[in-house]
C-alpha cells in the first residue's frame, strides 16, 4: 500500500477541514453554497460503515475515504462512493467525488499519484468482492471540474494517473 490510509471516524474533523480548503481553492465552489451538514453526512458515509453510527442513521450511502497524513493536518484526501452513475440503470459504480492535495504539497506529484493508486486499489478490492458471477459493470469514475487556466495540465494528470479512458466532458454555463 502507499502513503494513503483509509480514514476512520477519528479523522472526520481533519477531513472536514481539508474539504473546506478544497472548496476555498476552487473559487469557493464556483458559486455553489457550502452546506456543512451535507459535507458532514458525506464524510460519515465514508468513515462510518454502519449507518447507525452516523448523525443521520437513515443515510444508507456507502463509501471510503483515503487520507495522507501531515505533521499538523491532512496533506491530501480522496472520497470514493458507491453510487448509481447512470440515470437509466440500477448498476452501481465507484465514483470519486473529490481528490485533493493541498497546494503546498503539489510540487512532487507523488501525493497525487498515491491518491489515484488508493482509488484503483479500493476499486479493485470492491470489484473482486462482488464475485465472478456479478453480471454488471462496476466502473471507477474519476474526474475534475476546473474553470481556471490549469484545465489542460489537470486533464493530462488525470489521464496519466487514473489509468482510465476519457469518456466525456462537462460544460459550465452560469
Amino acid at each position: 500500500m502507499t502513503i494513503v490510509r483509509q480514514a476512520t471516524h477519528l479523522d472526520e474533523d481533519a477531513i472536514y477541514n481539508i474539504l473546506v480548503d478544497l472548496h476555498r481553492h476552487n473559487a469557493h465552489g464556483w458559486g455553489f453554497p457550502f452546506r456543512p451538514e451535507i459535507v458532514i453526512g458525506r464524510i460519515q458515509a465514508g468513515t462510518r460503515p454502519d449507518p447507525r453510527a452516523r448523525t443521520n442513521p437513515t443515510d444508507q450511502r456507502r463509501g471510503m475515504i483515503g487520507v495522507i497524513d501531515g505533521a499538523n493536518h491532512l496533506i491530501g484526501t480522496v472520497g470514493l462512493f458507491i453510487e448509481n452513475p447512470m440515470w437509466f440503470s440500477d448498476a452501481l459504480g465507484l465514483s470519486e467525488l473529490w481528490l485533493y492535495v493541498r497546494p503546498e504539497y503539489r510540487a512532487n506529484k507523488s501525493n497525487m499519484r498515491a491518491l489515484f493508486e488508493f482509488s484503483v486499489w479500493a476499486h479493485e478490492g470492491m470489484k473482486a468482492g462482488l464475485g465472478s458471477d456479478y453480471p454488471l459493470p462496476f466502473p471507477l469514475l474519476t474526474g475534475f471540474v476546473n474553470l481556471g487556466g490549469r484545465y489542460l495540465s489537470m486533464s493530462r494528470l488525470w489521464r496519466r494517473f487514473s489509468r482510465g479512458e476519457e469518456c466525456g466532458a462537462l460544460f459550465f454555463r452560469e
